[in-house]
């Protein structure tokens, strides 16, 4: 098992991003992938770009694909393997910490990740274009830099502070440059949905403000402190879910504000 302290970004007990995500205290769901996923044929070959914690790779194995999960740690990534059940998948993924050279693969997911790169565009895109199979599709997800969170991101990163959130993003985009990446790297954009509105998002985030305060504080005196139940505290589930569906009616006037990108891409 990997130790608790260093599962930053555990999601083993998450929803996959296939489906959608458990995150400021809202049950987000989405069927942009799921319809998408159904024009992929059965047992093709997936790359899973940025696999982590294996969330995605488990769900899209149990399906019948044939799944290459790639991310930095090789050794992280075997260690959270111990935490599905593989008997009940079709083909056992295989795990790796490099880009395959050559292959075809008729789906790329990329979730989570892309933000992180110095050069998406050498690093990510063209990789990908290369190994796409005729008609193949990537399902891909991205922030926007437009919201609170991103923000704060962007100042912490020029500050040279270390983010109490584990690795910080390095490319801040809103939805149309984001679109305008794409396209320029040669590829076409299938659909794009946002999610995370810009109510939840500024909220839950702004949770943060006293949390971090108060850790600080609590670092200084020695004292145990548990950061998560202040931000349940000002952000409460009932809270969220409430917000979560005024988001859901305003979307068509703050849709640019909301917190994440949802593409569906091929190689134009």
């Amino acid at each position: 098992m990997v130790a608790a302290a260093s599962r930053t970004f555990d999601r083993t007990r998450d929803v996959p991003k296939l489906i959608g995500c458990n995150t400021r205290n809202v049950p987000y769901r989405w069927t942009i992938y799921e319809r998408h996923l159904a024009s992929i044929p059965k047992e093709a070959s997936v790359l899973d770009y940025g696999a982590g914690s294996l969330r995605e790779t488990f769900e899209l194995a149990e399906r019948g694909f044939r799944v290459t999960a790639v991310d930095l740690d090789l050794a992280h990534m075997n260690e959270y393997a111990n935490d599905y059940d593989w008997s009940r998948v079709h083909h056992q993924p295989a795990l790796t910490d490099k880009i395959p050279a050559a292959g075809k693969f008729h789906l790329i997911t990329a979730f989570d990740v892309i933000e992180h790169l110095v050069d998406p565009a050498g690093e990510a895109i063209g990789p990908f274009r290369s190994l796409l199979a005729p008609g193949g599709l990537i399902f891909c997800t991205v922030p926007n830099r437009r919201t609170l969170s991103e923000f704060a991101t962007k100042l912490a990163l020029r500050a040279g502070r270390t983010l109490p959130n584990g690795e910080a993003h390095l490319q801040f985009k809103s939805p149309s440059e984001w679109r305008s990446f794409f396209v320029a790297n040669g590829l076409e954009i299938v659909e794009h949905d946002m999610t995370i509105g810009c109510a939840v998002n500024t909220w839950f985030w702004s949770a943060q403000l006293p949390t971090n305060a108060l850790r600080k504080v609590a670092r200084k005196v020695r004292m145990d402190f548990n950061p998560d139940r202040v931000v349940n505290t000002i952000a409460p589930k009932w809270a969220m879910r409430g917000l979560d569906k005024f988001d859901d009616v305003t979307k068509p006037l703050t849709r640019g504000l909301f917190g994440w990108n949802l593409f569906v891409l091929r190689a134009a």
